[in-house]
């Protein structure tokens, strides 16, 4: 399934927690790449590095410390006081979400 998500990549397999791939590059060139991966995520080829796809929407302007991993959405999040919450959601990577209060929403 991952391999057909990633159409830039060729030799591609998963061990132990681990993603490898040779993917292309701008240049049309290929680069070995490997990413720790739950086999949910969603990946994409970014110049010839794997980078996981985060859900959509305003939520990134206000949020640090963010990782996503097997449809879970872990962020600090700013609140409208200006203090920082620690916030998780499970999200699809075509959810769009907001930041509401240190809280996420999905809109």
């Amino acid at each position: 399934y991952i391999h057909r998500r990633i159409k830039t990549a060729k030799d591609v397999h998963y061990d132990q927690g681990t993603l490898h791939a040779n993917l292309r590059k701008i240049n049309g060139q290929y680069q070995k790449s490997t990413i720790k991966a739950d086999v949910s995520d969603v990946l994409e080829n970014i110049n010839g590095s794997f980078r996981a796809q985060v859900p959509g929407g305003s939520w990134k302007q206000s949020a640090a410390d963010i990782t996503y991993s097997g449809g879970i959405l872990k962020a600090r999040l700013r609140t409208r006081n200006g203090q920082w919450k620690s916030a998780e959601i499970k999200a699809s990577p075509n959810s769009t979400l907001a930041n509401i209060d240190g809280e996420f929403k999905i809109q």
